[in-house]
């Protein structure tokens, strides 16, 4: 009983420290959750801000298609220049408790009105010297008026509570030297130069352009400005910060060499075959009669008719025999075993995934396109369809306003037959082979991944496509021409034979800054 009694007590000891140590764990777990709360909201608050900060980005680059509905006012000329109002512009967006007269991003002396601590790595020029190359954000901005503002024009966000935490985007034109250590030529050398796109790839802009949205250009090829956007966002009361950089360009007209380019032997055959290199967009031509090809009083005259554009382009042989009327101001008029210029697959990517682009298995053609043993591509039947809307009349009377055309992207994911006189305008993409029988009135570019066959019952007076065509190789057999085609080059179809979309993405990422 005595040692019993010695132990009395013991029990509430264990409970109070039991209680000590569930309170502990209960703290520990509160602890916990509170911290994985903080972590969620700070991943979400920077997330928030990585896409508003894209969304700016987007806004901008819409503002920048050609024909955009709502297009930025003012869009930089040349590149940045510490005392060139011409060569920046900074889009600012305002709202949810952030006044617009708040937003001064080339204003470091207060970082609360979200100063641009990224430009001067963008390699500004200052009467031709670099401003700053390190990796720190940047302290200072040049002095001197070198940028424009914009508003920007958010849809019913703009100014008001439900406005997106984007706060600014700089535009800015590309130059050489723009990503460095990292030039578009390789090497430091014409750090200055600006960036031009030609639809494919960017390169610094050739002797002899003023800019690189000539038009029309000096050289062989239409090219358009890179641009460079820079877009801040900033999350009210978090402070979450994202910047996100993207660079961007419309895509130019895609001109080509010839009436019809390819990348396979072709065998034209019999004497009302035409293929016509002359530019039927600027010269004065009168129709021909026959196996004639039009009649142009100022071929010889006028450089931008005669030019030098072929009737055939191709990286093998062209065989003709029955005495086909192939001319252009080119001598000779066809081009044979040159290298081909085109990647013929890259084409039909881009072009196939176009806004609007119309699939030929949906509405309102509903093709079933038929799998078959590779090589051969699937078989997408006949169609004799209207692909788009031709000029009125065909050829228009006159080439630089044709009327009533309206372009169409149309996409066949197989090979495909036209007969019964198809008609169609913009751009033809084939993923196949393609055979013409019967006519055909095309206005624009026809682009085919394999063998173009044409059998049709034409007779070389008609004209059956306005514009140009392109084929690819194929190992199974080679482009035909025969049954009275007549392929016509005309500028004027190649410029205008797609609808606006934003421009191009060739590249993006984010910024640390």
């Amino acid at each position: 009983m005595k040692h019993r009694r010695s132990e009395r007590g013991i029990a509430l000891i264990i409970c109070l420290f039991a209680l000590m140590l569930l309170s502990g764990i209960g703290v520990g777990m509160m602890y916990m959750a509170d911290t994985e709360t903080s972590i969620n909201r700070n991943y979400r608050d920077s997330q928030q801000a990585y896409f508003a900060s894209a969304a700016g980005l987007q806004e901008v680059r819409q503002r920048l298609m050609t024909g955009s509905p709502n297009p930025l006012t003012f869009v930089p000329t040349r590149l940045p220049n510490h005392n060139d109002a011409a060569s920046v512009v900074y889009v600012r967006n305002w709202g949810n408790g952030v006044a617009k007269s708040n937003i001064t991003p080339w204003d470091m002396s207060d970082p609360a009105k979200y100063p641009d601590t990224e430009f001067c790595h963008e390699n500004f020029t200052n009467a031709g010297t670099l401003l700053v190359a390190n990796t720190s954000p940047c302290a200072a901005v040049p002095t001197g008026t070198y940028y424009t503002n914009v508003d920007s024009n958010m849809p019913g966000t703009l100014g008001t509570g439900a406005n997106v935490p984007y706060r600014w985007v700089r535009v800015t034109l590309k130059a050489n030297n723009t990503s460095a250590p990292y030039y578009v030529t390789s090497s430091a050398a014409a750090n200055n130069i600006p960036i031009c796109w030609d639809g494919f790839n960017q390169a610094p802009k050739p002797a002899g352009y003023a800019t690189c949205d000539d038009d029309p250009p000096p050289g062989p090829k239409y090219l358009k400005s890179v641009y460079v956007l820079t877009s801040l966002a900033v999350i009210p009361n978090s402070n979450a910060r994202r910047m996100v950089q993207m660079e961007v360009a419309n895509d130019p007209p895609f001109i080509t060499n010839a009436a019809l380019d390819t990348d396979d032997l072709v065998n034209v055959h019999g004497s009302s075959v035409t293929v016509n290199g002359f530019d039927n967009c600027k010269c004065s031509c009168v129709p021909g009669s026959g196996s004639h090809p039009p009649s142009c009083t100022d071929r010889v005259t006028h450089a931008a008719c005669t030019g030098n554009t072929y009737a055939i382009y191709s990286s093998h042989t062209v065989e003709d025999s029955g005495n086909p009327a192939l001319v252009a101001g080119t001598n000779p008029a066809v081009a044979e075993n040159q290298q081909f210029p085109y990647d013929v697959l890259g084409l039909i990517d881009k072009y196939s995934h176009r806004p609007g682009a119309v699939n030929v298995t949906g509405a309102p053609y509903n093709q079933h396109c038929t799998p078959q043993t590779p090589p051969a591509f699937p078989d997408c039947g006949t169609l004799n369809s209207s692909l788009g809307t031709v000029p009125a009349p065909f050829p228009p009377t006159n080439p630089n306003n044709p009327v009533g055309a309206v372009n169409q992207i149309t996409y066949v994911p197989g090979s495909v037959r036209l007969e019964s006189h198809t008609t169609g305008a913009g751009v033809l993409v084939v993923d196949g082979d393609l055979t013409i029988h019967g006519g055909l009135e095309f206005y624009g570019l026809i682009i085919v991944r394999g063998v173009l066959t044409f059998s049709g019952s034409g007779n070389g007076q008609d004209v059956n496509v306005l514009g140009a065509i392109i084929t690819g190789q194929s190992s199974i057999a080679d482009d035909t021409l025969g049954g009275g085609i007549n392929i016509q080059f005309d500028r004027c179809a190649l410029l205008h034979n797609v609808t606006p979309a934003p421009p191009s993405l060739l590249s993006t990422h984010e910024l640390s800054y």
